[in-house]
């Protein structure tokens, strides 16, 4: 009869540590979503070890004294050493604790997911009503990134007087979203909306060509400066990544609605304002009615220059009457755009949008200009030098 109790303890045993692992896992996939908050609870419960625990609130402590917003931008792989400090509590657990052990590693108190259909969907937009607010959607390769994001702008179009536009392909038209390919057509779209309408941009597979690898380059400065003109443009963005360790600072910073796919139509939500605070992992997540183009690759040029773009609205009395103007010629306000032009004769680039030093507009041109330079320093040498003076050899002797 002993024999019987001691396998069915063994049993409850192995399957409520089955159950804990898998929640710890699962936090863990999301450990880029994490609060501080989320942090402490998670060595709270997930680290045994009395040591590596002090460790971590003691680099805890350090990051925030930097002012580091939350875990993910404070460490590096810090995912990776809780896996292993929680694999290490698992051990000490089954040899010192035993099934009362594992009732004291609350990772996720609820069991199982919540269906998305007990939430009021407007919740998915509701810190986009102030215009400036950005969210990131990441997650795994096919699991259902463009889906939320359309989710996410069909219902932002249902609300009155908001706009949807997005560089995802409809497999055909819809009234509720409005396609824009380049940065061009997006500000064109934008500057003829009525006056007081929002609007909301989903920016899809920007991991494709807006990475924190490249930040150095000239396009993802001209898309940097794109993101920080979005509020004067009385909008909001919500873009995907695949990789969000790749996503360039300033997005990392100001992304304050983030949403994890670990799997199809499993969604975790974390909502941090500004009108709307909320966190949960919901199962059950709808399929978007926007037809989309699953198999297009989404691309996002900046084909004009956003520098100049910017100086054409700043300061103006009529933004979109100045903006429109910049649209149809091209050019900014004449007073610095002109007179900042590239060094090299006959070049005549624009400087605009290079650093407030640069002289060139590329290192051709700086290379050009100096080896012309030379020669020309050379050849004016050659032309203003004398011949020297004869003289007979008694004059010279004397």
């Amino acid at each position: 009869m002993s024999f019987g109790i001691e396998d069915s303890l063994g049993k409850a045993v192995m399957i409520e540590s089955t159950k804990r692992m898998t929640q710890a896992r699962n936090l863990l996939a999301r450990f880029n979503t994490w609060t501080w908050e989320d942090f402490e609870d998670y060595v709270l419960v997930g680290v045994w070890q009395e040591d590596r625990a002090a460790e971590f609130y003691r680099l805890e402590e350090l990051a925030k004294a930097k002012g580091f917003s939350y875990p993910a931008q404070a460490f590096r792989n810090m995912d990776k050493e809780l896996r292993k400090a929680t694999s290490t509590s698992f051990h000490l657990v089954d040899h010192a604790g035993g099934i009362s052990g594992l009732g004291s590693m609350v990772f996720m108190p609820e069991e199982g997911y919540r269906s998305w259909n007990i939430y009021n969907p407007s919740i998915l937009t509701a810190n986009y009503q102030t215009e400036g607010n950005f969210g990131r959607i990441h997650g795994n390769l096919g699991s259902g990134k463009t889906n939320v994001l359309c989710v996410v702008l069909e219902r932002w179009a249902t609300e009155e007087n908001h706009v949807a536009l997005g560089n995802i392909r409809l497999e055909k038209a819809d009234e509720r979203y409005r396609f824009v390919r380049t940065a061009k057509e997006f500000f064109e779209t934008v500057v003829e909306l009525p006056e007081k309408t929002r609007w909301l941009f989903g920016l899809d597979d920007s991991s494709l060509y807006y990475g924190k690898m490249d930040q150095a380059t000239r396009r993802v400065k001209d898309l940097d400066k794109f993101m920080l003109a979005v509020r004067k443009l009385k909008g909001s963005i919500v873009f995907v990544v695949h990789l969000d360790t790749a996503v360039p600072n300033v997005l990392m910073q100001f992304s304050r609605n983030i949403i994890h796919c670990p799997e199809q139509k499993v969604v975790s939500i974390e909502l941090r304002g500004p009108n709307l605070k909320f966190r949960d992992t919901v199962s059950g997540f709808p399929k978007s009615t926007l037809p989309f183009d699953t198999w297009d690759i989404a691309t996002f040029p900046i084909n004009l220059d956003i520098q100049a773009l910017l100086q054409a609205i700043s300061g103006a009395d009529d933004s979109r009457a100045n903006l429109r103007e910049f649209l149809k010629t091209g050019e900014a306000p004449r007073v610095e755009y002109e007179s900042r032009i590239c060094k090299r004769a006959g070049c005549g680039k624009s400087l605009v949008g290079l650093h407030p030093a640069a002289k060139y507009c590329s290192q051709y041109c700086r290379q050009t200009d100096y080896v012309g330079r030379v020669r020309r320093k050379g050849s004016l040498m050659r032309e203003t030098q004398s011949e020297p003076e004869k003289k007979s050899l008694n004059e010279f002797l004397s």
